[in-house]
């Protein structure tokens, strides 16, 4: 009897928060039942109940979402179903927290306080932080505080990095740097950290976020807000361990865009990857490093990657099933095709590798050897690069290369800037 007691009462909770979420509190759609159920349940329990009403009723539509995607046979993506996953369980909690008196908000909102590296770690708890984050500064300052101590954790966290990156996004610059102390502290136990977030795949986002912020001209912090990065960075360590560093390719392209208009303060890294150019340029990363020297480098860097990818045309060794070599070529190229709008050496320089390319290509004094343009179209990831050798030919070499390959004027060139997927700049500035 006592067990029915109990299961009795809880259901009547239930219902009592239930009945609450689904309308004002005092209204009349409030049962007496509801309301006297209501009055036995003290402030702080009340206030985790409508917590946990509002996670139960977050999971209920989660379930419903992914059986709607279950129904749909997967049509969308998951970046979007994440999407509007987030976007229901903040319409609901918005929705939820706005009608409250502001008595019982304050208590609602010192649970999620008290709670929340706690909430932080489950998916709709998480949401609800990072809602509480954007829609309520006074809070801000006590949530910061209590997620600074285990920033490490919740960055490593597949839940828990939302939340990070979201308050990266909203809180302003003085609590930027009170929620990374655990992470930027001069200590040996502080530095761990940071290269265990910066390893990890969901650290690597809160990663970004903490460039973002940096990254002028969009970022609401100083550059010196990254420096404490890069001065622990081991960037030999970075490029050579695939295994260990699959992730951390991003941050350094993402540290270096941010460095662009000064250099000098990653030129470490730039000499780094030049110099290791060659057996960089046909690696799964090392291709995309390459591509950020090309894109954000010195003159004197670009050089260098450039007489690398000039050496790539002719190697037919270089043409493996995976040819990420062509990534390099395919930006070479689309830079050569705007020699009209460079000026001064560097358009000099450019002028004399368009003839190294096209020569390349189209076999000019190399009567004897096989068609490289050929075995490029042929190579599943190079028929774009031959069409785009094709594009930027004068009619002569077109002809040439048509004579070469039969049907080179019907391939796709793709877009050059999908290879460079780790920027931070809005499309439009990325292509300048």
């Amino acid at each position: 009897q006592m067990q029915q007691m109990q299961q009795m009462q809880q259901m009547q909770m239930s219902r009592a928060r239930r009945s609450y979420l689904a309308a004002s509190p005092g209204s009349d759609a409030l049962g007496p039942e509801d309301k006297a159920v209501q009055r036995q349940i003290d402030q702080s329990a009340w206030a985790w109940s409508l917590v946990e009403g509002l996670l139960e009723l977050s999971i209920e539509e989660h379930a419903e979402l992914c059986m709607n995607a279950e129904l749909k046979k997967g049509s969308d993506g998951e970046k979007a179903k994440a999407e509007r996953r987030m976007e229901k369980y903040t319409t609901l909690f918005a929705s939820v927290l706005r009608r409250l008196p502001r008595q019982k908000l304050l208590q609602v909102l010192e649970v999620v306080k008290n709670h929340v590296v706690h909430l932080s770690m489950e998916e709709q708890g998480g949401q609800l932080v990072a809602h509480v984050l954007s829609s309520y500064p006074d809070m801000v300052e006590v949530l910061v505080k209590a997620l600074s101590v285990s920033v490490a954790e919740l960055s490593m966290h597949k839940f828990g990095t939302h939340v990070v990156q979201t308050a990266l996004s909203v809180v302003p610059g003085e609590q930027k740097k009170i929620l990374l102390r655990e992470l930027t502290e001069d200590t040996e136990s502080s530095r761990i950290q940071l290269k265990q977030v910066i390893k990890d795949r969901h650290g690597i986002w809160v990663m970004r976020g903490w460039a973002m912020q940096a990254c002028p001209p969009h970022g609401s912090m100083p550059l010196d807000f990254l420096d404490h990065v890069v001065a622990n960075l081991d960037i030999g360590e970075m490029v050579k361990s695939k295994s260990n560093f699959r992730y951390s390719y991003k941050l350094i392209i993402w540290i270096v865009e941010c460095y662009r208009q000064n250099l000098e303060r990653v030129r470490l890294i730039l000499d780094y990857i030049t110099t290791n150019a060659s057996e960089l340029i046909n690696d799964e990363y090392g291709n995309l490093y390459l591509t950020m020297v090309l894109k954000f480098g010195e003159e004197s860097h670009k050089r260098i990657v450039f007489q690398e990818a000039a050496k790539v045309i002719t190697d037919d060794s270089a043409l493996k099933p995976r040819w990420y070599a062509g990534h390099v070529i395919d930006v070479c190229l689309e830079e050569l095709s705007k020699i009209d709008r460079r000026s001064g050496t560097w358009k000099e320089f450019l002028h004399e590798q368009r003839s190294i390319f096209m020569r390349a290509a189209t076999q000019e004094g190399m009567p004897d050897k096989p068609p490289h343009l050929q075995k490029i179209y042929e190579n599943r990831c190079g028929r774009h690069t031959a069409r785009r050798f094709y594009d930027l030919g004068t009619e002569e070499e077109k002809r040439k290369m048509a004579q070469l390959v039969e049907n080179i004027s019907q391939a796709t060139a793709t877009n050059s800037s999908s290879t460079f997927k780790a920027s931070l700049l809005p499309a439009d500035e990325e292509a300048q």
